[in-house]
C-alpha cells in the first residue's frame, strides 16, 4: 500500500492536513453535531498534526512539533486514554466512534482510506512487525490486532476479537483468538 490516491498515507503540508481532515468520514459528519462531535474533530486533528509533525520537512514541522506534543499530551493521553504514535500511516476517510476514547495505535502501522475503528480498539507492533489494515475494512468495539497481520480490504473484526493471523478480503473474523466465521466470497 504505497500511495492511495492523491493525498497519499500522510500529510506532507498544512494544506494536506486540511485536506486530509476534509476527507476523514468522522469529521464531515460530525460538523453538523455540537460539542461531541467537536472533540472528534479535536482528536482527528492531532491525530493528523502529528502525522505532519513527524513526517514533514523544513521549520513549519519542527516549529508545530512542542505544539503537537502537548496537545498529544493533554488531549489524546490525559482525557481520552488514548495512544497513537505520530509514524502511523493513514489514509484519508478514516471512520471513528467514541472520538477515538481508549485506543492505541503503535508505531509502523499501516491504515488504508475508509477504514473504521471503533474505540477501545488496540493495533499492536511486536518485535515481527506491525499491523496494516486494508481498504475499507472495520475494526469492532475492544479488538486487538497484535504483530504484522495484514487485515484485508473490507474485512470486519469483531467486538473483543484478538487477531495473530491475515484475515482475507471480505472476511469476518470473531474470538480469542480470532477465527474466520464467514469466508470471503
Amino acid at each position: 500500500m504505497e500511495t492511495t490516491g492523491p493525498l497519499g498515507l500522510y500529510p506532507r503540508s498544512l494544506r494536506e492536513v486540511r485536506a486530509f481532515l476534509a476527507e476523514d468520514r468522522t469529521i464531515r459528519s460530525d460538523m453538523k453535531l455540537a460539542a461531541p462531535g467537536s472533540l472528534t474533530v479535536l482528536t482527528l486533528a492531532i491525530v493528523r498534526l502529528g502525522q505532519f509533525c513527524h513526517r514533514g520537512r523544513g521549520m513549519v514541522p519542527r516549529m508545530l512539533r512542542p505544539l503537537w506534543a502537548l496537545a498529544d499530551l493533554l488531549v489524546l493521553q490525559l482525557c481520552f486514554e488514548t495512544r497513537i504514535a505520530p509514524d502511523v500511516l493513514c489514509a484519508p476517510g478514516l471512520h471513528t466512534q467514541h472520538r477515538l476514547q481508549r485506543v492505541t495505535i503503535d508505531r509502523g502501522v499501516v491504515i488504508g482510506p475508509d477504514v473504521t475503528l471503533l474505540g477501545g480498539s488496540k493495533l499492536i507492533h511486536t518485535a515481527q512487525g506491525s499491523p496494516i489494515l486494508g481498504a475499507g475494512s472495520f475494526i469492532g468495539t475492544r479488538s486487538a490486532i497484535v504483530g504484522p497481520v495484514r487485515v484485508g480490504e473490507r474485512a470486519k473484526v469483531s467486538m473483543g476479537t484478538v487477531v495473530l493471523a491475515d484475515v482475507p478480503e471480505d472476511g469476518i473474523v470473531r474470538g480469542m483468538p480470532a477465527t474466520l466465521v464467514e469466508p470471503a466470497s
